[in-house]
């Protein structure tokens, strides 16, 4: 019935300063809740539009915060609403490194690329490109495609390998791992 009466609706909502879980909360089973797991963060401080028309609903022109990172230029849609539904969602964000890295490391992303990031530190600004395709009744199924550009960083890879100092290049990345395209740095 729900979806019957969302067939026929079309609306669009300024939004400003909301929280949107973009993902769903998986259940958890009562031994995976004594174990923390990785999720994709809300966007916070949201603000856009967002249009329904009949069963699509369109994200546009959207800004927001996603963990410690700014993000704009937030594009989502969700083609047909109801038990097969799934997200496209895609965003550019610009800020410090550090906290992208932090970022990716902490969500589903940081265990497909086998937690590489979790010892990586670094400085300066990056930008970085994130799209995911998410079934929101299996999260867990979500496909990613990313990419952080590197413009004379500071990185180091572990606490006890040299600084390779004003890295450039590009990390392009998915579930499936990571590629380093056209990259230079300095060994320090």
């Amino acid at each position: 019935l729900f979806l019957r009466a969302i067939a026929r609706c079309n609306w669009a909502q300024a939004l400003e300063g909301v929280t949107f879980a973009y993902v769903p909360a998986e259940p958890a089973s009562a031994a995976a809740a004594a174990t923390p797991r990785e999720s994709w963060p809300p966007l916070t401080s949201a603000s856009g539009e967002i249009v329904v028309d009949r069963s699509t609903l369109d994200i546009r022109a959207a800004r927001a915060q996603l963990g410690d990172v700014e993000w704009s230029g937030v594009q989502g849609r969700i083609a047909e609403l109801g038990s097969r539904a799934r997200l496209d969602i895609e965003g550019t964000a610009r800020g410090p490194v550090a906290d992208m890295l932090r970022f990716v490391d902490v969500t589903p992303v940081g265990r497909w690329i086998g937690k590489v990031l979790s010892a990586v530190s670094a400085t300066g600004a990056a930008e970085l490109k994130l799209a995911l395709n998410v079934p929101l009744s299996r999260p867990a199924d979500s496909v990613v495609k990313g990419s952080l550009a590197l413009a004379g960083n500071d990185v180091r890879l572990t606490a006890d390998t040299p600084v390779l100092a004003s890295a450039k290049g590009r990390i392009d990345f998915s579930q499936r791992g990571f590629v380093v395209s056209g990259a230079s740095a300095r060994a320090r």
